[in-house]
């Protein structure tokens, strides 16, 4: 199963069992519902700055604020990505897979994948998802099975660099140029957009894909405040 890294518990990676996701627990949810909000970061704002977004034990604490001007500093402007953009990402569950997939789906829609699928698994959902860029984390020990499956699709391959406290860099392991000269600005996303596609698969041996808006992942995050 897919945890969304934003609804639900704290980022804790003491077990394997154990929740990794952002957390919203302290949120004024009677102050969020008054609030003008578009995305799920809009929200951040109404908590105290010093609070704690997420905890892991191979990483020092994160608040809110750092959440917040790191992704506001425009992180993934080389990469020139529009808000039509896909990207699949590769990553192993943990605490730079929720800041990445936070980050991503500001700029672009964002699609979660298994790390451990097969190369054939793992470049038929990059086609059926029409992506335009496949994510993995540098020294991932499936990172030639990824490679080959974005090569087999013609997407761009991206290396997520991690930092501490789950933030992090984005390079190119091939040396090629982004897929675009120049940064396409955009008013930014609206409610209505998608911002995360998630693999489903039903009564049907084919998978789907499922989008969740901005707008569902905000009032989502509201419910369980």
């Amino acid at each position: 199963s897919m945890r969304l890294p934003w609804l639900s518990g704290l980022i804790n990676e003491s077990t394997a069992s154990a929740p990794l996701a952002w957390s919203t627990p302290d949120m004024d949810a009677a102050a969020a519902q008054q609030h003008d909000f578009t995305t799920y970061l809009d929200l951040v704002d109404l908590r105290a700055g010093t609070m704690q977004a997420c905890l892991a034990e191979t990483s020092p604490p994160f608040s809110c604020r750092q959440l917040k001007q790191f992704v506001d500093s425009d992180p993934l402007a080389p990469l020139c990505l529009a808000p039509s953009d896909r990207v699949c990402s590769v990553l192993p569950n943990g605490i730079h897979a929720a800041c990445a997939l936070v980050t991503f789906a500001q700029v672009c829609i964002c699609s979660p994948a298994n790390p451990n699928l097969s190369v054939a698994e793992l470049a038929s959902m990059i086609e059926g998802l029409a992506a335009d860029a496949v994510l993995s984390l540098h020294g991932q020990t499936c990172n030639t099975a990824i490679a080959t499956a974005a090569a087999e699709s013609m997407a761009l391959t991206l290396e997520l660099m991690p930092a501490p406290q789950g933030l992090f860099t984005v390079a190119w392991r091939e040396r090629r140029a982004p897929p675009r000269t120049q940064q396409i600005k955009a008013n930014g996303p609206s409610r209505e957009d998608p911002a995360v596609l998630l693999h489903a698969v039903g009564t049907a041996a084919k998978s789907r894909l499922v989008p969740l808006t901005h707008e569902g992942i905000a009032v989502g995050a509201l419910c369980i405040a």
